[in-house]
């Protein structure tokens, strides 16, 4: 996965796909803004939806 050096205008309304914790943690140091983002689970299939926003999951 690759992730931007800083999510632009556009993370605001644009849901991103991370695969891995890490992935999302890394969207919450680069967020500016709350960003829907789906944490995919490939075992099952499934996405779990989270948000992020600046420095925070939730």
């Amino acid at each position: 996965m690759a992730l931007p050096a800083r999510l632009g205008a556009w993370a605001e309304t644009t849901p991103v796909v991370v695969d891995d914790l890490a992935g999302l943690e890394r969207m919450a140091q680069l967020a500016f803004c709350d960003v829907k983002v789906f944490l995919a689970a490939p075992p099952t299939g499934a996405f779990e939806t989270l948000w992020v926003g600046p420095g925070t999951v939730y």
